[in-house]
């Protein structure tokens, strides 16, 4: 009987640490290092609103997008998004990103 108690005990801190990790919000900085190929606009699909679209900042130091809040700066809550990325000559990147609570995610677009 103590051992179930025990066990019971251990699954029930196990899933609240889970529940409480999938909560808050994170943050993602998009850059790119050249305007070689014009301005770049990017769509981010998010899971309960429209999707995000804004263009992307020239930049060798993101590290200042971060706390600064400036263009190509986006918060979301803690999960996976998908995002494109479209520069003014037609071609285009996919990817997706995870975001994480309390970071802030660096990813350059070239």
């Amino acid at each position: 009987m103590k051992k179930i108690l025990i066990y019971m005990l251990l699954f029930s801190v196990l899933s609240a640490c889970t529940k409480e990790e999938s909560k808050g919000s994170g943050s993602a900085v998009f850059y790119t290092t050249s305007n070689a190929r014009g301005s770049i606009t990017i769509t981010i699909t998010t899971k309960n609103r429209d999707p995000l679209t804004f263009k992307l900042p020239v930049t060798t130091n993101p590290d200042t997008y971060c706390t600064s809040g400036y263009t190509g700066y986006v918060l979301l809550d803690v999960g996976t998004y998908n995002y494109k990325a479209v520069p003014a000559d037609g071609t285009q990147w996919n990817g997706s990103i995870d975001i994480q609570k309390g970071i802030c995610l660096k990813r350059s677009i070239n």
